[in-house]
């Protein structure tokens, strides 16, 4: 079965690049501000400033990609494939913080966010994406494995699109690839491999 990659986005410390060309962004480290992405995107989804880091660069991504356009698909159509390195460690610390005798204060709206997959939930709630799903944990990107768990999918006939990545945030540090996967093309796709998950990465 054929696979193409319709639509990308890669947000990291270099900036953030899709498949329609770089955003342009005012200042060099804005990057690293969420808040800011954000404002400069014109975003409008208040649920966004309750979120931790994670999840908030999570949805930054899915905007670039999916462009607030809906989706062509129904609920259970759609899969989402995630790994990350760190998961939820970033948020993790900052909870353990909370639990020290000296400064004892654990915060519940916090502690919702100490999950390695709840940016793929995040994702699922803004995208309405009701099929197959599964989050791994990894050192590095196993491109490998995201194509062949992937594509096992959509031979069984269990989705018709997918959201595929690589999504982790750790210390200041945001590192995503979205892809959006699907059975038709057009004349900007590309192949849904790994040499191709390579490329883009970079």
């Amino acid at each position: 079965m054929d696979l193409f990659v319709t639509k990308y986005c890669r947000l990291s410390s270099k900036g953030i690049n899709t498949h329609k060309g770089g955003v342009n962004l005012p200042l060099n480290d804005m990057v690293y501000d969420p808040q800011a992405l954000y404002t400069l995107l014109q975003l409008s989804y208040p649920k966004f400033f309750k979120m931790d880091t994670l999840c908030k660069y999570g949805i930054l991504a899915g905007e670039c990609l999916f462009e607030r356009n809906p989706l062509s698909y129904t609920s259970s159509e759609i899969g989402i494939i995630l790994s990350g390195q760190h998961g939820s460690l970033d948020t993790d610390e900052q909870f353990q913080q909370t639990l020290q005798p000296d400064n004892f204060f654990p915060s519940p709206a916090l502690f919702v966010y100490t999950l390695s997959n709840i940016v793929m939930g995040e994702l699922c709630i803004r995208y309405k994406i009701k099929g197959e799903n599964l989050f791994t944990v990894s050192a590095t990107p196993d491109y490998d494995l995201l194509c062949q768990y992937t594509t096992a999918l959509f031979l069984q006939k269990r989705i018709n699109a997918c959201l595929v990545g690589w999504i982790d945030y750790y210390q200041r540090q945001p590192d995503i690839l979205l892809v959006w996967v699907e059975t038709t093309s057009d004349t900007n796709a590309l192949p849904f491999n790994y040499n191709t998950l390579t490329s883009l990465y970079i």
